[in-house]
């Protein structure tokens, strides 16, 4: 492997506790993120791990945050881990390693056999994230290209026969499968028992022949979906990506028996403050929770104020769902950047869906206004900062900075690799523009 594989592979260890250990994958789903990227796309394919290099990465794991297998923060593509030769090995090295460590797998499915599961079993605590897609055979190998659809599809009722906790998730293509097919997929779920559903809202780059397929009003379409079927069935579902038009810190759902439900949240709760801190945001009001044992909980419920108490163990979730809206201690950071730099006029870029929140947090700051940045070198309907590149922020930095005006340009950290570089292979130092200092943050 490369050098700069290597270090991303220690990274993610290091830095959120992912682990990837394969980018194989057994099924070709027509909305795969990786089949109709733009020329120049600089990610890297990812051979099953040794157990060896897989020993030296455990070293770098913390044991008291989850240990994530199946995705990925970094440029190496995400495989399906169940494909790997020694899979089980692994999963034994880390109980090993790590005996009440909760290890979160994201998997397709498609190998889950009643013997595979019950391997599982014995390596508790863990929790699978299941990405199902459609609980129609038919349906599934139509998006995934999946021979074995079925087995997929009884997966969700193997694993709640054998007492593992998982996670459904399913993206939404209801020009393809209809929307009756993806209502009664949330519904097998549920049925299934699945903590928590995610429908996400597909993103296609340009080059993607699906890309015309998802008008501006597909976002209120989803959500008018989500909100109706969300209130039918008891597993809280939410729709991704999905940035709230406020920062009330409303909860979404419940998942069952954990400690948020037997404190007494709801749906639609309004978390107003946590051990009598007020809550700023819903990343705010989670953040506060999941670094507490114990806490005090004031919630709005209808108008009416309620006092409840939360109480979990040290390798429990809080078990509220919420949808993520913005993140305070950045808008903190980006207006300290601006005082210490002595910014007259900050410019601060964001995602296409990240601005209209954005927007609205620094409306009222003097000095500093918020832009919107199109995603023009993926195009389609790739709207999130992730996906944006050094070209995307160039346009929107010349387009700005006609007059000098800002001194100061902030450009979201997530849009780059540990390296400084972005998904073409350029680093955020080739940006410039006339009188103004450019910063990621």
């Amino acid at each position: 492997m490369s050098g700069i594989v290597n270090y991303l592979l220690y990274y993610s260890a290091a830095t959120a506790n992912i682990m990837p250990i394969t980018s194989v994958c057994n099924v070709s789903c027509i909305f795969c993120s990786h089949r109709h990227n733009p020329p120049g796309v600089d990610t890297y394919h990812l051979p099953p791990l040794s157990v060896d290099t897989i020993r030296d990465l455990i070293g770098f794991l913390d044991a008291g945050k989850k240990i994530v297998i199946g995705e990925s923060i970094t440029k190496i593509n995400e495989g399906e881990p169940f494909t790997h030769p020694d899979f089980f090995a692994i999963l034994e090295l880390l109980r090993g390693a790590f005996p009440s460590t909760l290890i979160q797998i994201t998997t397709n499915g498609t190998l889950l056999t009643e013997q595979v599961v019950r391997r599982l079993t014995a390596l508790a605590p863990l929790e699978l994230n299941l990405s199902l897609n459609s609980a129609n055979p038919g349906s599934r190998r139509a998006l995934m290209n999946d021979k074995a659809a079925k087995l997929a599809v009884e997966s969700p009722a193997l694993l709640a026969s054998c007492k593992i906790a998982f996670h459904g998730s399913i993206v939404g293509l209801p020009h393809l499968v209809g929307w009756p097919d993806i209502r009664e997929t949330c519904r097998q779920l549920d049925r299934c028992g699945a903590q928590t559903i995610r429908l996400f809202l597909p993103g296609f780059p340009a080059f993607s022949p699906l890309a015309g397929c998802y008008p501006e009003t597909s976002l209120a379409e989803f959500a008018a979906e989500v909100k109706k079927l969300a209130a039918e069935i008891t597993v809280p579902l939410t729709l991704e990506p999905q940035v709230p038009d406020d920062v009330q810190a409303t909860v979404e759902g419940v998942i069952a028996s954990s400690p948020a439900a037997l404190a007494g949240l709801r749906r639609g709760d309004i978390i107003v403050a946590v051990d009598g801190n007020a809550v700023r945001s819903r990343v705010d009001a989670f953040g506060q929770l999941a670094r507490r044992l114990k806490a005090d909980v004031i919630v709005d419920r209808a108008g009416v104020t309620r006092r409840l108490e939360l109480v979990r163990t040290a390798f429990q979730r809080p078990g509220v769902v919420m949808c993520y809206d913005i993140d305070f201690s950045l808008v903190d950071r980006v207006k300290g950047m601006a005082s210490e730099r002595k910014a007259t006029a900050t410019a601060v870029l964001t995602s296409e869906f990240a601005y209209p929140l954005w927007h609205r947090v620094f409306v009222d700051q003097s000095g500093m206004d918020v832009f919107p940045v199109a995603s023009r070198f993926f195009g389609g309907t790739i709207k999130a900062a992730g996906l944006l590149t050094v070209s995307d922020y160039q346009k929107a930095i010349d387009a700005i900075q006609v007059d000098s005006r800002y001194d100061l340009i902030i450009v979201p950290q997530i849009s780059f690799d540990p390296k400084g570089l972005d998904l073409s292979g350029k680093s955020y130092l080739d940006l410039w523009a006339a009188g103004a200092e450019i910063a990621v943050l």
